[in-house]
């Protein structure tokens, strides 16, 4: 698997985007998006992702050339329009409306809420715009199609990944904001695909997924092009119950406060809608007691005794556990350093893709296979 370096790999998908008829800032968006992820170790929401922006542009379903546009105003509560253009740059205003309202000092909490925002990508990223600037951020995500996960004691594709995502500053105590954004199945949708694109087979892992007989599907192909079985909720066959709570929940909080359709309800398009909250973390505490806090918990976790015996977790690359954030700060710093590691398939899709549209071979050529 070769490596790309970050700057070349977001000027690639930023010139490729622009070629969906999405103009120049919002292609650099949402190419600024898609590397971020990548760059954090969330392939599952990277550049492989382009391919599917075309064809969603060519369908309908997104409006490259589209803006958002603000419905309602309430000072504290505000309700965005995406009208279908590319989301990543939707939400991005968004929070950047919301950051700019509570660092006025009017208001030590926004809430936002965006509909048809097609798909904006790792929320994650906008957590840590609002923890740039000193903010908190929570965020409540559904999807109103594209249903690949299970609820509990079922198989059946029912619901979105559905993401919770939380953030809060570092300040000077950590070298990495604390971040939180997690599918409320077992893992995002995107690892799957990431297997598969990877031409991995028999691949996934057992907990991941249940087909009717209770038996894990193993096979990226058969998950993906058969649609054999679904991805489980968070907590598959011991808590599923748990993580079906949470989709809900997530699902109903993105649709109440943005005024739009839960999954049963039609809608042909894919989109995201959401609610986020950016707040003010020290409106009733200290900056110095902020970061004590944050200190007392990396200390605390430092100190546990960890077990080779005892796994963390299939999904994730650590043996421990760490203050949320401190596991894509360590890739990022890897990744910036040794390049973006992406599977050669990948890459011959995105060169043949960024051809087809008549790109400068020069900004192709650093992603092309060698």
């Amino acid at each position: 698997m070769g490596r790309i370096d970050s700057d070349a790999l977001e000027r690639f998908a930023a010139a490729v985007l622009a070629e969906t008829g999405a103009d120049e800032g919002v292609a650099e968006t949402v190419a600024a998006s898609l590397v971020a992820a990548d760059l954090r170790g969330h392939p599952s929401h990277g550049v492989q992702l382009i391919p599917d922006y075309f064809g969603w542009a060519f369908e309908g379903h997104l409006e490259p050339a589209a803006r958002h546009e603000v419905v309602a105003d309430r000072g504290g509560a505000v309700h965005v329009d995406g009208n279908h253009a590319f989301g990543h740059a939707v939400a991005r205003a968004a929070t950047d409306l919301a950051i700019d309202r509570v660092r006025e000092g009017d208001h030590p909490s926004v809430t936002v809420g965006l509909r048809k925002a097609t798909h904006i990508g790792r929320v994650g990223w906008f957590a840590e715009q609002a923890a740039a600037a000193g903010l908190g951020f929570v965020g409540f995500t559904n999807m109103t199609s594209g249903n690949p996960v299970a609820p509990a004691g079922s198989a059946e594709r029912k619901f979105g990944t559905n993401p919770l995502t939380f953030g809060l500053p570092g300040f000077d105590a950590l070298d990495h904001p604390v971040v939180m954004d997690m599918a409320t199945s077992q893992v995002a949708y995107g690892k799957v695909n990431v297997r598969q694109m990877a031409g991995e087979s028999d691949s996934i892992d057992p907990e991941w997924t249940v087909d009717e007989a209770g038996e894990p599907v193993l096979d990226p192909d058969e998950f993906n092009e058969e649609e054999r079985g679904a991805l489980a909720p968070l907590g598959g066959q011991t808590a599923g119950y748990k993580g079906t709570g949470l989709m809900l929940v997530a699902e109903l909080f993105a649709a109440t406060w943005s005024d739009s359709p839960v999954t049963p309800q039609p809608d042909s398009r894919y989109e995201n809608a959401a609610a986020f909250t950016v707040f003010d973390p020290l409106a009733f505490t200290t900056r110095e007691a902020h970061e004590a806090r944050l200190l007392a918990l990396e200390e605390y976790l430092d100190e546990t005794e960890y077990s080779d015996a005892i796994s963390a977790g299939t999904g994730t690359r650590v043996d421990r556990a760490y203050l949320p954030g401190r596991m894509e700060h360590d890739v990022k710093a890897e990744y910036e350093r040794e390049g973006i590691p992406v599977p050669e398939r990948i890459r011959e899709q995105l060169a043949d893709l960024a051809r087809e549209h008549g790109v400068d071979e020069n900004i192709v050529a650093p992603v092309a296979p060698e």
